[in-house]
């Protein structure tokens, strides 16, 4: 039967199974809706802390950038990034930045992707790229 199938694979019948998936679901979308207004806030932090490091001439292109952040995959890059830029445009040696970099703990992909930031919003960005 189709119960039985479900209790030998889930240890539950179908209509148990159904209802905790069903929970299962609702408590996806909260967790969802709670992670966009957290991730609202993380934005105008972003937006506010790149205004007080960055160039005013950069400023629209960093707002682009943080609007356009939606994914919890990344959600560290833009903090991360401004951390590296900040000390590349106070002057820190580029093995300095190079080792900060490192200790984010970046895959291939998350690197890439920050060390592109760093590129765009530091005028010592290429310099540090073409360390790794």
């Amino acid at each position: 039967t189709v119960d039985g199938a479900y209790l030998e694979l889930f240890g539950m019948d179908k209509a148990d199974f159904e209802k905790a998936k069903q929970g299962y679901l609702e408590g996806k979308t909260c967790e969802q809706s709670e992670y966009q207004m957290k991730l609202q806030n993380l934005k105008k932090e972003w937006i506010t802390r790149g205004q007080n490091i960055l160039p005013r001439g950069k400023w629209d292109a960093w707002e682009q950038y943080v609007a356009g952040q939606s994914s919890q995959l990344y959600e560290n890059i833009p903090e991360q990034c401004l951390d590296i830029v900040d000390a590349l445009n106070r002057e820190c040696a580029l093995e300095e930045a190079k080792a900060r970099l490192e200790q984010q703990g970046h895959s291939g992909g998350s690197l890439g992707i920050v060390l592109e930031m760093i590129k765009q919003f530091s005028h010592r960005g290429a310099e540090l790229a073409d360390l790794f």
